[in-house]
């Protein structure tokens, strides 16, 4: 994890102009990268290129550099109905498009349609991982864009 760390510390500073990454998004970002990473070498016993492909994919959906739409999130007076329908719209379509990035670039390395696609990953690993995203990063994406978007 204090690799992950010091990685993600160097890249932020240079991502964000030498700005401080907040310790609780840095744990959360971390973990969230060590977790992926038991994922696919012990649950999958991946070989490391199939496992920095699935990571970089992640890494890609997840956005790091920022997290849109978070504003949504930040709201802390009362708004009317109709905002509130049409933040949640807002965040919905952002799911959405989310999970759609995720399984796109995902089926580019699960089926051969050279040279546009090159199967890397088995149906039963594209199945396992998708099962693994929704589950973990789809399942708490309000938490990560909240975190990920609110400075302490």
């Amino acid at each position: 994890k204090q690799a992950i760390i010091e990685f993600l510390t160097d890249y932020y500073a240079k991502a964000r102009s030498g700005e401080r990454i907040e310790f609780n998004e840095l744990n959360i970002l971390s973990d969230y990268h060590l977790y992926n990473l038991q994922f696919v070498r012990d649950e999958l016993h991946l070989p490391y290129d199939k496992c920095a492909l699935f990571l970089n994919i992640l890494w890609a959906v997840m956005g790091f550099d920022e997290v849109e739409g978070a504003e949504i999130l930040q709201t802390e007076s009362i708004e009317s109905e109709k905002q509130k329908a049409m933040d949640q719209d807002q965040f919905n379509n952002q799911l959405e498009d989310k999970l759609s990035l995720f399984k796109e670039l995902l089926c580019m390395f699960s089926m051969e349609q050279l040279p546009y696609k090159m199967k890397v990953f088995s149906t039963d690993e594209f199945e396992k991982m998708v099962k693994y995203v929704k589950c973990s990063y789809f399942k708490h994406f309000r938490l990560y864009s909240y975190v990920l978007s609110t400075r302490q």
